[in-house]
C-alpha cells in the first residue's frame, strides 16, 4: 500500500473530534451519538480525512470499527491537538467574560 500525501493537509476540529471518538467507542454509530451528529456525518468527514491523508484511519467491519496503525497514531496526535484547541477555547471565554466585567 503506498502512501500519497499533497504536503497541503486540510484538516477541521469536528474530523478531529470524530476520529477521538470512534477511538473511544469502537464504532462510527457510537462516535456519531456522542457527537450529536448522523453516522453519515461521521462517515463523511472520516472519508474525506482519509482522503486528505492518503490512507485509511479505520478498518470498517459489519461489528465496527479498528483502527490502522495510521489511525492510532493519528487519533494519539488528535488528541493533543484537541487539549490544545479546547484550553484556548476557554481562554478566550474567559478573556470576553473578563473584558465585559
Amino acid at each position: 500500500m503506498r502512501i500519497t500525501y499533497r504536503g497541503d493537509l486540510s484538516v477541521n476540529i469536528k474530523q478531529l473530534r470524530y476520529v477521538t471518538a470512534i477511538l473511544s467507542t469502537g464504532s462510527f454509530s457510537s462516535a456519531a451519538a456522542c457527537e450529536g451528529v448522523s453516522v453519515q456525518a461521521v462517515s463523511k468527514a472520516m472519508s474525506e480525512l482519509e482522503g486528505e491523508v492518503g490512507d485509511a484511519l479505520f478498518i470498517r467491519t459489519s461489528s465496527g470499527v479498528t483502527p490502522t496503525p495510521l489511525g492510532e497514531a493519528f487519533g494519539a496526535r488528535a488528541d493533543k491537538v484537541l487539549t490544545e484547541f479546547d484550553a484556548l477555547e476557554r481562554f478566550v471565554h474567559t478573556r470576553a467574560r473578563t473584558a465585559g466585567a
